[in-house]
């Protein structure tokens, strides 16, 4: 999970990069996705102790920013929303 406080993030319009630790086990399935040409990494990353921490890119989305998406998108409505560790999220159902 992600915790970040919205007093900090001021000015930043929501789009960032935070650090996601990935473990020894997780590594090693993610090299072989890799080797078989399933999955393509490109994102910078460094070594703490155990895991490879990649940064990764987050959204927090503003009042009603993530509804409006989703009503614009089409064939879609919202089901259920809520906000919930410093983020927007809902539950979207196909027409």
């Amino acid at each position: 999970m992600v915790y970040l406080h919205r007093e900090k993030l001021k000015g930043t319009n929501g789009d960032m990069f935070v650090p996601w630790k990935m473990n020894a086990d997780r590594q090693k399935i993610a090299q072989e996705q890799t080797a078989k040409g399933g999955v393509k990494r490109k994102a910078s990353s460094t070594i703490e102790g155990k895991f490879q921490v990649f940064q990764r890119y987050y959204h927090l989305y503003a009042e009603g920013e993530l509804c409006g998406l989703v009503e614009s998108a089409g064939n879609m409505s919202v089901v259920e929303h809520g906000y919930e560790r410093d983020n927007w999220w809902a539950v979207v159902k196909k027409l």
